[in-house]
């Protein structure tokens, strides 16, 4: 059974009800009608004050009183539009200050830096100055005669000209001391990497910002490390067919072509399994002997270095190595492969509905 909800309109019509068969039972005790009407509304109290007890009873209080205030205001700024508009605009403006000081405070005080132990962090510098800036000697000597502080490192902003691929253009960077990585808590992938026994090769353009990076790193590491910008298809044949080890570390994959070369030319893929690339390489497990490759998946610096240190720690044994070479050079990707797997789906496909047709 369901029930209607009471209305305040349904409450004053059962307060009027009780009202008059009291007054009847009072006019058949020998009162008059003027006399039982007062002296049932004396004994039954305040009507107003039971009416509003109802009506709060069934809401909530601060929502009406919101609503009417909301109300209020727009009725009153459809009154005065101009004034609307000024007040408006003024706490628009107010919020977005309040939100740009905020970030500014909180990015520069209230958040500690984003470095380990943030905590145990110093700044040393002279005293009386609005920054703190100390000569290269004091720091070398802070560093060397020091017996507090684990590391100490300097920074400064430079202007740098840099030479890429023939042009030379102005870039802003850090020139930084000794141990700067070490305080910092950063460990640059390419630096691990070119401090191995390892030769490094990079082909093809991208981000502006890692272009310049890699145009640094080849002049300061020429004997380890080259990158060229302008792909060029040919010379990547060639790359890849004297490569021991392919580095594909791609956020999308969709195809993984750059995956199947570097199998059949024999040069086994450090990859991230993403897109095509899980369904065309198989990770190496030393457990069962089985896989050619090496996938990471998680799409960070440290999941990618694990894969090229798992891959260095086989690439010390030759013999293991050699039998994934020629396991990955063994895989067929012709359109043979591709054409019988279209007829197994399209004879399961048929025989399907051919049991059910049957």
């Amino acid at each position: 059974m369901f029930r209607r909800k009471r209305s305040a309109e349904d409450f004053a019509e059962e307060i009027k009800a009780h009202l008059e068969l009291e007054a009847d039972a009072l006019k058949g005790e020998g009162l008059s009608e003027d006399e039982a009407r007062w002296k049932a509304r004396r004994e039954f109290g305040n009507v107003r004050a039971a009416q509003e007890r109802f009506y709060l009873k069934g809401r909530l209080v601060w929502l009406d009183s919101l609503l009417q205030d909301l109300r209020f205001a727009l009725r009153q700024m459809r009154r005065s539009p101009g004034f609307a508009v000024t007040a408006v605009l003024t706490l628009a403006l107010g919020i977005a200050a309040n939100v740009i000081v905020f970030g500014v405070v909180q990015a520069m005080v209230l958040r500690s830096l984003d470095v380990p132990h943030a905590d145990r962090v110093m700044t040393l510098g002279s005293t009386g100055m609005a920054f703190p800036v100390l000569a290269y000697p004091e720091v070398r000597d802070v560093r060397d005669d020091n017996t507090v502080f684990s590391a100490v490192a300097a920074d400064a902003v430079q202007n740098f000209g840099l030479d890429a691929n023939g042009v030379t253009r102005p870039v802003w960077g850090y020139e930084v001391s000794g141990q700067y990585f070490e305080v910092v808590g950063i460990k640059p992938l390419l630096g691990r990497l070119l401090s191995d026994d390892v030769r490094l090769i990079i082909l093809g353009e991208g981000d502006p910002a890692y272009e310049t990076a890699l145009a640094v790193a080849a002049r300061k590491f020429p004997a380890k490390f080259a990158y060229q910008k302008n792909y060029d298809e040919r010379l990547a044949h060639l790359i890849e067919a004297g490569m021991d080890v392919t580095l594909i570390p791609s956020r999308f994959e969709p195809a993984g072509l750059s995956a199947m070369y570097s199998l059949k030319y024999g040069a086994l893929p450090i990859a991230r399994a993403a897109g095509g690339v899980q369904e065309i390489i198989e990770d190496y497990d030393p457990t069962t002997d089985s896989g050619y490759g090496f996938l990471f998946y998680e799409y960070s610096t440290e999941a990618f270095w694990d894969s090229i240190k798992r891959a260095r720690e086989v690439f010390r044994d030759r013999m293991v190595w050699t039998v994934l070479m020629a396991r990955a050079m063994a895989r067929d990707f012709s359109w043979d492969v591709s054409a019988r797997r279209y007829e197994q789906v399209y004879a399961e496909l048929v025989g399907s509905d051919e049991e059910v047709a049957a």
